[in-house]
């Protein structure tokens, strides 16, 4: 039964370790939020004035927009390849 305690002991540090990562990184992640919003938001304004002047460029960069949108999260270059 000594393992059992070994392991509940192993099981604690590792949660401990875990959420001392999440709080240190935590504020930096959450930028990405911060930047998709805004990207977002600016990819509203320029769709909209495509769909009231009918210009191009406007729908060009909505559709840039929406890639930075996409991809100012860390995580969507590992789901780019699939």
């Amino acid at each position: 039964h000594s393992l059992d305690l070994e392991l509940s002991f192993l099981s604690g540090l590792l949660f401990l370790i875990n959420t001392a990562h999440f709080r240190a990184v935590h504020w930096m992640t959450i930028t990405n939020y911060v930047l998709a919003l805004i990207f977002s938001l600016m990819l509203l304004i320029f769709y909209t004035r495509f769909l009231d002047t009918e210009k191009k460029s406007n729908l060009v960069l909505s559709i840039l927009l929406l890639a930075l949108a996409i991809f100012s999260n860390t995580s969507a270059v590992s789901i780019t390849p699939f």
